[in-house]
């Protein structure tokens, strides 16, 4: 339709590459030995993908365990989650997603500072 087929594949190659290198690089580590992971998405604070959802995903292709898999997603792919659920849970990582206007350089001090990152 586009006429960028030769496109598309470079960037579905690149993207295939990279699965595969993280995917062999992990294959052998145990469940119990991943680290715990939060993704908070980009559309709000506390904000994350449940089982099943791409962002969820991302998380498991890295080689992470989830915090959030066992919140019940029968409603939606996503859900928020409350700051002192997150502190129970406490997660190896917290990973922050930023697209376009995002994070800022203040704010990315201000976690430094505090100890968050």
């Amino acid at each position: 339709m586009f006429q960028c087929e030769n496109k598309a594949q470079k960037i579905i190659d690149f993207y295939d590459k990279y699965e595969k290198l993280i995917s062999e690089h992990i294959k052998d580590v145990p469940e119990a030995d991943r680290p715990t992971m939060f993704f908070e998405m980009h559309s709000g604070p506390f904000s994350t993908g449940l089982a099943d959802s791409p962002f969820y995903e991302q998380v498991a292709l890295a080689g992470g365990r989830n915090v959030a898999a066992n919140i019940d997603n029968t409603l939606a792919e996503t859900t928020e989650v409350s700051a002192e659920w997150l502190a129970e849970q406490n997660p190896d990582y917290i990973l922050c997603e930023s697209i376009g206007l995002g994070y800022t350089a203040t704010s990315i001090n201000y976690l430094r500072i505090t100890k968050i990152i």
